[in-house]
């Protein structure tokens, strides 16, 4: 979880974590986080507060079918920041340095942005169909659509 740069690892039993991972960037998950960060000029949360987090629960099946759709989508991503890190190669440019312009150049390539975009659509998907789940609108995740 990354909070205003601060990033704390969450430990998970008896609960798939690429399911916690998604519900946590959800709509359900986003609003029990804000409810319970704190903090005045930086806002963080402590490990009691994310202890207090609820997830409901989810089938076995589904909880595998998110861990599968987000596998998917990291490959994408993986693929997209490959992609970048050549250029960065290619153009000399120093890791932590020069951020807009790597990401401009980035821009530019016709297959990072399709790597790129389709990691963004795969995840916006899995998203919207895990709180379609949770809602109870549907029975289950349908498949990104290739």
């Amino acid at each position: 979880m990354n909070i205003s740069q601060h990033i704390d690892r969450i430990r998970v039993a008896g609960i798939n974590p690429f399911y916690v991972s998604v519900f946590l960037k959800s709509r359900l998950g986003i609003l029990q986080v804000q409810r319970v960060m704190h903090g005045v000029d930086s806002t963080g949360i402590s490990f009691p507060r994310i202890r207090t987090l609820l997830i409901p629960p989810l089938d076995d099946a589904s909880q595998t079918e998110v861990e599968t759709q987000y596998l998917a989508m990291s490959k994408c991503h993986d693929r997209a920041m490959a992609i970048k890190e050549r250029l960065l190669e290619e153009h000399k440019i120093q890791p932590g340095q020069y951020g807009e312009a790597i990401n401009a150049l980035a821009d530019e390539n016709a297959s990072y942005r399709r790597a790129a975009t389709e990691a963004e659509q795969r995840l916006k998907h899995l998203i919207s169909e895990l709180e379609a789940v949770l809602d109870g609108k549907q029975k289950k995740l349908r498949r990104f659509r290739d």
